[in-house]
């Protein structure tokens, strides 16, 4: 690391945020192909299919739900020092408000289709979400 550099990053508020930074690219980066790995073991592994589909396909699927769950998991850890429960919530909150944005709220079972969606979301989301969080814990000690 050279001068610039570490001068830079000791000040104090900047050097926290770029492990903020650095947890949001964790958890939008490694977050979308851990559940795609997890949704092919929900729904292909039985059928002996290849995981390639459902990891190559993790990032069209799942990037925004990864972003938002590791912008929202940066804010907690703003905060304190969140615990895994935090990245739970994150991304519970991702799923609900990005699934509700796209559906179509005038659908007469509007609940039943995003209960299917959150179905087949949710679980490699939270899954995704707690590895993720144990990929980042020592970014965010203090």
């Amino acid at each position: 690391m050279n001068l610039v550099t570490r001068s830079i990053l000791a000040v104090p508020g900047l050097q926290r945020l770029s492990r903020l930074v650095a947890v949001i690219a964790v958890f939008s980066l490694a977050g979308p192909p851990i559940g795609g790995l997890v949704a092919w073991a929900m729904m292909g592994a039985a059928g002996a299919h290849s995981p390639e589909p459902f990891v190559s396909g993790s990032y069209a699927e799942g990037f925004l739900i990864a972003l938002a769950t590791g912008l929202l998991f940066a804010v907690a850890a703003w905060f304190g020092k969140p615990s895994w429960l935090a990245a739970v919530g994150a991304a519970v909150l991702a799923n609900a408000a990005l699934h509700t944005a796209t559906l179509d709220l005038s659908h007469p079972d509007y609940a039943a289709a995003l209960m299917n969606v959150a179905y087949v979301f949710l679980p490699p989301s939270i899954v995704a979400a707690v590895a993720c969080w144990w990929l980042t814990r020592g970014l965010v000690r203090r």
